[in-house]
């Protein structure tokens, strides 16, 4: 599909669906999917992959001060980790875009606080 929407619009920048790295040990469909889908010969053309970017799970519990640092080395965890899952996966010529940005699950006695804001800095 990519030749044909570039054919029609020649200035259209076009992305496919990356798969974003959010596990030690991801199900096998999150560790092929890039490869089969971005690396793809038919996929050349494309200008971008996107993904979604979820930094892990939040506590129930608002952490202590003390606990600051360990509980935002968890979002550092992540950043590594999607960092070194678009330098393997993500072909060269691709821009990222981040689509989507959240943690898991969604709620909890951290949302809209300063801390979660660093979290997702």
């Amino acid at each position: 599909w990519t030749s044909e929407i570039k054919r029609e619009f020649p200035e259209a920048k076009v992305a496919l669906i990356g798969e974003r790295w959010n596990a030690v040990l991801p199900p096998d469909r999150e560790q092929v999917w890039n490869k089969e889908v971005l690396q793809a010969p038919s996929s050349q053309q494309a200008d971008a992959a996107t993904i979604h970017v979820y930094a892990g799970p939040m506590p129930t519990v608002l952490p202590r001060p003390e606990d600051f640092p360990a509980f935002l080395q968890g979002a550092l965890a992540h950043i590594e980790g999607n960092r070194r899952n678009v330098d393997a996966q993500i072909p060269g010529h691709m821009r990222v875009w981040v689509t989507e940005l959240g943690v898991t699950p969604p709620g909890g006695p951290t949302d809209g606080t300063w801390l979660q804001a660093l979290y997702h800095a």
